[in-house]
């Protein structure tokens, strides 16, 4: 475990009940993996590894928390950059 890592959640996800556990952890790896540009790109397999679960759990994660508006996933240059 590399000290100094953790993860941000905002309080609104935290205390959004529409939205899974899982996806609230989600959320927080996202925020974390955004810091040095801004944005993640992380693959759904990648997640989906890192998770310990599907990458259809992914998506769904990824979906509720996109219309919720606590993410937005752009392409550009044919890679997905989520912004928190």
């Amino acid at each position: 475990m590399e000290i100094g890592r953790y993860a941000k959640i905002w309080m609104v996800v935290l205390d959004d009940m529409e939205l899974t556990d899982g996806a609230k952890i989600l959320f927080g790896r996202l925020s974390s993996l955004s810091i040095k540009k801004g944005y993640a790109y992380p693959t759904n397999e990648g997640l989906a590894r890192r998770h310990g679960c599907s990458v259809a759990t992914i998506k769904r994660y990824i979906r509720n928390l996109r219309s919720k508006e606590y993410i937005e996933c752009i392409e550009v240059q044919g890679e997905r950059r989520i912004y928190c």
